[in-house]
């Protein structure tokens, strides 16, 4: 099955090169797209090194969000099956085909979870409490298991890559989880590890747990 890979990027020097090179190595039959979402270092830079047939670089001259920077390459993408991942190495690409081979067998949205088995080595015993927490939290407003609600390591259609959405930034995953399964569309999860980040985080930890909660009920209300 041939698919698109989304990758957004909004200051990720430190790690795209090496995560495109994965993304590149272990899904060589798929089609790569990169959106610079108005960065200020040198990701754009970088990016321009990728551009050939199976790579498509896309700049937003501002920051627009990543929700956004998903959306254009979504636009842009020639395939209806969709990755998208992150482009801080912290997800592994060698996954991709796994999750893909998963939604042949008839899902709308395969996720890969970070929690899926417990808490992932490495982690912050406060950010892992706090996944652990919003996840069973989502599970009770969606009546429906989730173990992982913000992963940005996700395969879906495009049916799903249709859905509106109502998320400025980093909520997106966790509205389009909500939305997912309000809409009565086929949502499995399976497991991943995951790696150190290259770079800085963009998540302020309480304030993101409350925009990622709000963005789950938007979800299931909308």
């Amino acid at each position: 099955m041939n698919y698109s890979i989304i990758i957004p990027a909004f200051n990720e020097e430190e790690g795209l090169e090496r995560t495109y090179k994965r993304v590149l190595k272990s899904n060589p039959d798929a089609e790569i797209i990169i959106i610079d979402d108005g960065s200020s270092d040198k990701t754009w830079d970088i990016m321009k090194k990728f551009a050939d047939k199976n790579t498509k670089i896309l700049q937003h001259k501002k920051n627009k969000g990543k929700v956004h920077a998903l959306q254009t390459g979504y636009k842009n993408a020639k395939y209806d099956i969709i990755a998208t991942i992150d482009a801080d190495c912290t997800y592994p690409p060698e996954e991709i085909p796994k999750l893909v081979k998963k939604l042949e067998t008839g899902y709308d949205i395969v996720v890969g979870s970070r929690f899926m088995n417990g808490f992932p080595k490495g982690y912050s015993w406060r950010r892992a409490i706090a996944n652990v927490l919003g996840a069973w939290v989502t599970t009770i407003i969606l009546m429906h298991k989730v173990t992982d609600v913000t992963s940005g390591l996700r395969v879906f259609n495009r049916k799903v890559a249709g859905l509106p959405s109502k998320a400025s930034n980093l909520d997106y995953e966790a509205e389009l989880t909500a939305r997912v399964i309000k809409n009565g569309m086929k949502y499995t999860e399976i497991p991943i590890k995951t790696e150190q980040r290259f770079g800085m985080s963009k998540l302020h930890f309480f304030k993101s747990c409350w925009t990622f909660l709000i963005a789950v009920i938007r979800g299931k209300l909308a």
